[in-house]
């Protein structure tokens, strides 16, 4: 009897457990929790885009239909087939519900995914910005980095210039630079490099350098303190600023306009 009472328990568990497995089973034709929690992402996600671009519901309603189907396509289902599957996981919620909590986790998934995707783009973006910013700063000088000036010139032999900065909301300094070496027939009277920076109030700040009156190559420089409480609107001034404009021969070279490197830094606080 004892025997017998052991056999039956075992049978009955067996039978239990095995229409567990059938009660939890999904036809084999249909996609697994897994897959339809997948399907299901899928359709929520371009559920979500769509309802914030309302434009393209009002005026693309055939575009839409087809974004769907192309979803199904993507997982080998047409319009009819998902719909006979949505309607046999609903009569089955014990199924349905795992297939819920599958995809709960699979967006939180995807927008940490998405979230990490457009943090990269933006930094990648102010990247570009901070390098585009910084090859701009490092020499703001337009023209050409090299100049010959010689008697026969018609040109301006002061070498004037003229650049707008408004927009670079340049602080700190801005340096001037360049290479002279002046020719035999050359007789300019005491040479100088001017740099003036012009402000919103009509007020202009300038400073003056001397340049050597040399046949050698002399590197020259001059350093501009900009004001702390506004940005210059231009910067202006001459390479070689002097008494006498005849005979004028002279070679000028690496010429450069800097601004300080601490403009950078402070683009890059005001942008946060």
């Amino acid at each position: 009897m004892k025997k017998r009472a052991i056999i039956v328990i075992i049978l009955s568990i067996f039978i239990t457990i095995q229409f567990g497995c059938n009660r939890y089973r999904t036809p084999p034709e249909f996609p697994n929790p897994d897959e339809m929690a997948e399907i299901i992402v899928d359709l929520q996600i371009l559920e979500s885009t769509l309802s914030h671009a309302t434009e393209i519901r009002r005026s693309h309603n055939d575009n839409i239909e087809n974004l769907y189907k192309d979803i199904l396509y993507k997982h080998n289902l047409t319009a009819k087939e998902f719909d006979t599957i949505r309607r046999w996981y609903v009569n089955h919620p014990e199924i349905y519900q795992r297939v819920y909590e599958k995809a709960i986790t699979k967006l939180s998934e995807r927008e940490a995914e998405a979230r990490i995707a457009i943090q990269r783009e933006e930094e990648e973006a102010e990247k570009a910005r901070l390098e585009a910013i910084e090859e701009v700063l490092a020499n703001l000088w337009q023209d050409s980095t090299s100049i010959d000036i010689s008697p026969g010139d018609t040109t301006d032999k002061k070498v004037p210039f003229h650049i707008e900065v408004d927009t670079l909301n340049l602080q700190e300094a801005v340096t001037l630079s360049a290479t002279y070496r002046f020719l035999k027939e050359d007789i300019s009277s005491l040479p100088q490099m001017m740099l003036s920076a012009n402000y919103n109030d009509s007020v202009a700040d300038t400073i003056y350098t001397k340049v050597p009156h040399s046949f050698r190559k002399n590197p020259v420089s001059l350093t501009l303190n900009l004001k702390e409480d506004t940005f210059p609107q231009y910067l202006s001034g001459y390479l070689l600023l002097q008494d006498s404009i005849e005979d004028v021969s002279v070679e000028i070279r690496d010429i450069k306009l800097e601004a300080d490197s601490d403009s950078l830094h402070i683009k890059m606080v005001t942008r946060e």
